[in-house]
Formats: structure tokens, C-alpha cells, sequence
């Protein structure tokens, strides 16, 4: 039994080629290990080929279950579906982080970079599945991951410091607070790093040239954190 096969039976798939699963488990800090590796490639690659993919497959299942609306509340719908918090929470939900080959070791990680490692590698599983068994192997795993979420709220992309405000009263956690961590950069170029705040929960920082869009950015890695770990969401 090949060290996959358990995993194979949790996303309903048995890859041909154990090069093409393993590079979209391998980290970019393992390039340049050599032979201690057998894929010599990391996800990144696949994780772009994943990202096309799944945009098709979503794009086409939202066509055929919202018949009535807008081209606009299509895209909204769609831009909620392939990125961030589904693709975490889809990534949980098959471990696939249990399965990374890195340089590093699992722990060295915060937890908003693995986050962002369990977005990559989810899309570049898609990538690698459709180079392994071609468009119905990705239309099934998708179907099967991503119908839930289908009929599911919009977090509306350009105001998620709103959803994040109102999330957070309605569970009495109070108003979210941004903080300025550092400023750097030219006088004439500033780079803003801010870190939102709420209640208990860990907190999530990003940067930008502008406070306000670093403190969006924030918000929606803490978006992320709330869709991947509250089931009501």
C-alpha cells in the first residue's frame, strides 16, 4: 500500500503518477535539496494550473444552480468560493497539510502562513488532478467539496471590516481593534503593517501603503480563520 493510498480514499482519488502528488505537496523551501527529494518541483506551479481550474468548474456550477442572477453577483459568489476560507476549509477537511514536504518543520509556521500553505496546496492538488485524470476527476472532487458552500452567505470582497465588526458583536465579542505594528519604508512611500484584534481570537496582521488597505487585508485573513474554524459560517 503506497503512503498515499489512505489519502487517495479520503478525496475519492488514486493518483497514477506519485511525482505529480508529491510536487503538489512539496513546499518552495525544498527547492534546492537535491536528491532528498524525489519531486524536484514545489506546488507552485500546480497551485497556478489549480486556481484556473477551479474557477472554471465554480463558474459553471454557479451558471447552472443561479439561473436568475446578475453577472455581478455571479463574480461576487465565485471570488467568495475560490479563494481564501472555502479553499482552507476544504484543505482541513482532506488534511492535506499533514501531508507537506517542507524544509521547515510544520511548527515553524504561524498561523497565518499556514493558512496560506493549506490555500496553495488545495489548489495545486486541483492542478495535479486534472493533469493526472483530466477535467471529470476535478469536476467530482470539486462537486463533492465545494456544494456546501455553494448556497452559503457572500463576504463581500471590498468590505470585509464590516463583516468582521458584525460578526464579532453578534457573539458578544465586542468592537475588533486595528493596530499599527510598524511603519517602514520611505517618507514618501510608507509601508503600513496593522494586526486586527478580536476578543480572544488569534490575531492576523498584513501590510499595505495605506492603513486602511493594510487593515482590509487583516480582516480578511481573519475572515479566513472564521470561515475555516466556526461551522455556522
Amino acid at each position: 500500500m503506497s503512503k498515499h493510498s489512505e489519502f487517495s480514499q479520503k478525496i475519492g482519488y488514486t493518483f497514477k503518477s506519485a511525482k505529480l502528488i508529491e510536487e503538489a505537496f512539496t513546499h518552495p523551501s525544498c527547492l534546492g535539496l537535491g536528491p532528498v527529494l524525489s519531486a524536484q518541483k514545489s506546488y507552485e506551479r500546480l497551485e497556478f494550473l489549480g486556481d484556473a481550474i477551479l474557477t472554471f468548474i465554480i463558474t459553471e456550477l454557479l451558471i447552472k444552480n443561479f439561473p436568475k442572477e446578475t453577472e455581478g453577483q455571479l463574480t461576487k459568489r465565485r471570488a467568495t468560493l475560490i479563494k481564501g476560507g472555502v479553499l482552507v476549509r476544504v484543505g482541513k477537511e482532506i488534511e492535506i497539510l499533514n501531508h507537506l514536504i517542507t524544509a521547515r518543520s510544520i511548527g515553524a509556521f504561524n498561523e497565518s502562513e499556514s493558512f496560506k500553505i493549506t490555500e496553495d496546496m488545495t489548489e495545486a492538488l486541483l492542478g495535479a488532478i486534472y493533469l493526472d485524470g483530466g477535467m471529470q476527476a476535478c469536476k467530482k472532487f470539486v462537486i463533492q467539496y465545494w456544494t456546501p458552500f455553494l448556497f452559503k452567505e457572500i463576504v463581500p470582497d471590498d468590505d470585509p471590516k464590516t463583516y468582521v465588526q458584525e460578526w464579532s458583536q453578534k457573539r458578544g465579542f465586542g468592537l475588533p481593534k486595528y493596530n499599527l505594528i510598524s511603519k517602514s519604508g520611505t517618507a514618501h512611500a510608507p509601508i503600513f503593517t496593522i494586526e486586527v484584534a478580536v476578543a480572544n481570537l488569534p490575531t492576523f496582521s498584513a501590510s499595505s501603503v495605506a492603513k486602511k488597505l493594510a487593515e482590509k487585508a487583516a480582516a480578511k485573513a481573519l475572515i479566513e480563520y472564521i470561515k475555516s474554524n466556526y461551522t455556522d459560517e
